[in-house]
């Protein structure tokens, strides 16, 4: 700061410089040297300066040179002060203090505890989030300085304005010249307050542009920050990803997977052997002709579904030579027993296959969509902390500079505290001298009511004396009229009235006299009466003027006063900002950070969870349809087992009623039974087993097929089934 109390900036020594050259040319590299600035800086001020013709600039081949052309006054341009000084030091050592106590608490805690890296970065994110807010609690602190200098800027305009026109009254009015110099003074006062404001304003111009330089900065830091971050958050990303992709794999192999429960399984496989020989037509009728070799063949295996059988084993376990078989009427009932028990296994596994669609509806109706949606959350999360994490860091770097700059706030608000202190005073001042002035005004108004007042009284008897006078003349003029008819008269008779005649114009004489002293008094009295009348317009005059400059004197009165409220009004704020500023710099956004990610994490926890419960309903539906779907496969396995045994008891019974009936039923037995087998197969996943040298069912060419039927049901069930249905089928023999 100056010796006057003003702030001191770089500008200021730049052309401090400049002027102490004395219009010489001096170089860009020593102005920015003496004063501290860069050249682009220096450059930029310098082509300001040269748009107000206050500096000419010179580009050589040795550099760019500038020389003043303005004013060479450089009163106002004088280095700091020995207080300055000193204060700047004082304020640089508990700054120091400050930062060596932070250091050591850092140590120590570091010390005492070592913290992960995500806790350091959350604890650097809410330190610097908090920074930030006092940051910007600061800009706006300033912004609101500008705005307050700014009017104080115009009002300072209208004052000296105001301060002129009341001159230019002043100047008609001898009388109110002490009054006039009250309000130029009150005026002066204002117009150093101006100052000082625009001293301020100037400060906050430097501090604009010297935070203006470290963004800049700290820009190119944070990018160069941030390609690390980006890097890290690439591998970060990739290593979700494949987390992701993995889980949905396991998600999709848990909708498709079948659990099996501790089960044993029979592995039935049935050969049919049979010949078919094409039709032949002979006229109008038609001949069949068949021959059918049928043998059937059942061995039971009992192997661990949970367990999957090696290739090796996967063909027709050796079997002996199959005895040949008769198949009597009495096997017809059996054989319709096992197709209608084959229709309702095909149908249970119908409703396994909707099951199972219905299962993979799930994942594609509310997995995958929740996936993506959730992949693109997390995207967007982030980027949103990537960019918070640059936001820290320009944060962080910025903190570093806080202490200097809340530094100048406080000496910023302890010059305004002055200022505003040294304006109540001067406005306590005026305020009195204001009030003084109306009061002597308003009593000469009173003094000079009263002499008009009186003039107006002399004027009307002035009036009447000079009524008076001019009755008085008419009267002398008659009398002279009688007179001279006196003397005409006299004159007649001279003889007889010669001492009458002297006397008559003795008297006559003497009456001209008179009339030539009434003459000169009326004439003085009209003069006196025109020159109180000018003096009464004058008083009129002065009273109207006086009346405008109490109005005047009103309006600035009012206006100060509402400055000064003004002025207190942002005092006590600045207070109020100033004292709740370690308040407001907490981690808000920190907070939201978290609030948002535990909303999003419990909507999408409330969507799987309903996904979840409905693929655990579908489960078990799909659970009990295998249930029952074994149930059934066991009551067919035991009609088969029950329908060979027949055949076996009833060996020697009597043929088929028709070799074609029996064909048809076996044809569609073996059919039916294939049916079962892909059903059976698209439950459990499996392709169905075809020993080799198998050919399909639908060419029917007389070779062996080999099909294999599998079935699960735990061992207490299937006896007691078992039993009730063998239960059921002696019953129905004795009957």
């Amino acid at each position: 700061m100056a010796k006057d109390g003003s702030i001191r900036t770089e500008f200021d020594d730049l052309i401090a410089n400049l002027k102490l050259a004395g219009g010489k040319p001096v170089s860009v590299w020593e102005l920015s040297s003496k004063t501290g600035m860069s050249q682009s800086h220096v450059i930029e001020w310098l082509s300001v300066l040269e748009k107000n013709s206050q500096v000419k600039v010179q580009y050589r081949l040795g550099g760019t040179f500038a020389a003043w052309t303005g004013s060479l006054s450089v009163s106002t341009m004088q280095g700091p002060t020995e207080e300055e000084n000193r204060a700047a030091r004082e304020i640089q050592a508990s700054y120091d203090a400050q930062i060596e106590s932070a250091r050591e608490r850092e140590e120590k805690a570091k010390s005492q505890k070592t913290e992960t890296p995500e806790e350091a970065r959350e604890r650097h994110k809410r330190e610097l989030a908090a920074m930030s807010q006092e940051f910007e609690s600061v800009s706006e602190q300033l912004g609101r300085v500008d705005g307050m200098l700014s009017k104080f800027k115009e009002k300072k305009k209208e004052a000296h304005l105001a301060e002129l026109a009341h001159e230019r009254e002043q100047s008609a009015l001898p009388e109110a010249e002490e009054k006039a110099r009250a309000v130029r003074k009150a005026a002066q006062e204002k117009q150093r307050l101006a100052n000082l404001e625009a001293e301020a304003r100037w400060q906050s111009e430097a501090i604009r542009k010297e935070e203006k330089a470290r963004k800049e900065k700290e820009k190119r830091e944070a990018e160069n920050e941030a390609l690390r971050k980006k890097k890290e958050q690439e591998e970060l990303e990739r290593q979700e990803e494949e987390k992701a992709s993995r889980l949905l794999e396991q998600v999709e192999k848990e909708i498709q997977a079948i659990k099996p429960g501790e089960e044993e399984e029979i592995h039935t496989e049935h050969t049919f052997d049979y010949t078919e020989e094409p039709e032949e037509k002979e006229g109008i009728g038609l001949e069949e002709s068949e021959q059918e070799q049928i043998t059937i063949k059942e061995s039971a295996t009992p192997v661990k579904a949970s367990m999957p059988q090696p290739k090796g084993r996967q063909g027709a376990s050796k079997i002996k030579k199959p005895k040949a078989m008769e198949v009597t009427g009495v096997s017809l009932q059996f054989s319709e027993k096992l197709s209608r028990q084959v229709k309702k296994i095909i149908g249970q596994a119908q409703e396994l296959e909707k099951l199972r669609m219905e299962k993979e509806k799930i994942l594609t109706d509310h997995y995958m969509p929740m996936q993506r949606r959730l992949e693109s959350e997390v995207e967007s999360i982030s980027d949103r902390v990537i960019r918070m994490e640059k936001n820290i860091l320009a944060l962080h770097q910025r903190a570093s500079d806080l202490p200097g700059k809340v530094t100048g706030v406080e000496k910023l608000h302890l010059s305004s505290l002055k200022a505003h202190n040294d304006m109540q005073k001067a406005y306590d001042e005026a305020s009195a001298l204001i009030e003084e002035s109306v009061r002597e005004l308003s009593d000469e108004r009173q003094k000079m009511e009263e002499l008009v007042e009186q003039s107006r009284h002399e004027i009307s008897s002035h009036r009447a004396k000079s009524e008076d006078l001019e009755k008085a003349l008419k009267h002398i003029s008659q009398l002279e009229e009688e007179s001279s008819n006196l003397v005409i008269s006299a004159r007649a008779a001279l003889a007889e009235q010669a001492e009458r005649l002297g006397a008559a114009e003795k008297y006559s004489q003497e009456l001209g006299s008179l009339k030539a002293e009434i003459r000169d008094s009326i004439d003085s009295i009209k003069r006196e009466v025109s020159a109180t009348k000018g003096v009464l317009t004058g008083i009129e005059k002065q009273m109207s003027q006086m009346r405008q400059i109490e109005i005047w004197a009103d309006s600035i009165k009012e206006d100060y006063a509402s400055k000064m409220a003004e002025v207190g009004d942002y005092i006590r704020s600045g207070n109020e900002e100033f004292e709740t500023l370690r308040e407001s710099v907490e981690a808000n956004f920190v907070r939201r950070y978290l609030r948002e990610l535990r909303q999003l994490t419990d909507s999408y926890s409330f969507e799987f969870g309903q996904a979840k419960n409905m693929e655990m309903n579908l489960d078990q539906r799909m659970a009990e349809e295998k249930k029952r779907m074994e149930e059934l496969l066991e009551e067919g396995r035991k009609i088969s087992y029950l329908y060979e045994t027949q055949s076996r008891e009833v060996a020697g019974a009597d043929k088929f009623e028709s070799r074609a009936e029996s064909f048809k039923s076996l044809s569609e037995l073996s059919g039916q039974r294939r049916m079962l087998q892909q059903m059976i197969s698209q439950v459990t996943g499996e392709k169905p087993r075809v020993e080799e040298g198998a050919v399909p069912s639908q060419e029917k060419t007389g070779k062996r097929i080999s099909v294999k039927i599998f079935g699960s049901a735990p061992k207490q069930v299937k006896r007691m089934k078992a039993r009730k249905k063998i239960k059921k089928i002696r019953k129905g023999k004795k009957r």
